[in-house]
């Protein structure tokens, strides 16, 4: 298996060009498609969202993984590519990081997770015994909850959440 893996690397780098500067894969002149043209940009945008292009015969590889393989020269097998920007297109280097799994899904965009009205981290509740709404801020990261408290109204607990989440996740946080 790792043979194969190697042959695909060697198939990549031969086959296909990446700009670090525009976070385009173009095909190069030694493509064995001679229907591609070097220079055209590779692949297509998948379902998901991102960049992906056929190295061969059932092997899709997303343009951001390949860009690691052609920069760091390592595929980051089992971890993740995280675009800083939050843009799944924008394939620059200086917008690609390693992250792990909960760190790349701390910062993706607040579209299709459920609430429109209230952002990420915060949440509205309601007392069982009281019935009483409050509003909570709360994270969790590599499976450890945090909660930095319950507050009356939604707007304290956006402020106190924009003073605390940031501290925490660093680099990684993005509204």
């Amino acid at each position: 298996m790792a043979k194969a893996q190697e042959i695909n690397y060697i198939k990549l780098l031969k086959w296909y060009r990446y700009n670090p500067d525009t976070g385009k894969l173009t095909f190069s002149p030694h493509h064995p498609r001679k229907m591609y043209k070097a220079g055209e940009e590779a692949g297509w945008v998948g379902s998901t969202g991102y960049r992906k292009f056929r190295l061969g015969p059932g092997i899709e590889i997303a343009v951001h993984r390949a860009a690691f393989i052609f920069m760091a020269g390592e595929d980051l097998m089992g971890r993740h590519v995280d675009h800083i920007n939050g843009d799944k297109l924008d394939n620059r280097w200086i917008n690609l990081r390693e992250a792990d799994a909960t760190l790349n899904g701390l910062n993706r965009s607040r579209e299709g997770l459920g609430t429109k009205t209230l952002p990420r981290n915060v949440y509205k509740e309601t007392c069982s015994k009281t019935g009483r709404i409050f509003y909570r801020v709360r994270i969790q990261i590599g499976g450890k909850n945090y909660s930095f408290g319950t507050f009356g109204d939604a707007t304290e607990a956006i402020a106190h959440r924009d003073k605390v989440i940031p501290k925490l996740l660093g680099e990684f946080h993005r509204d």
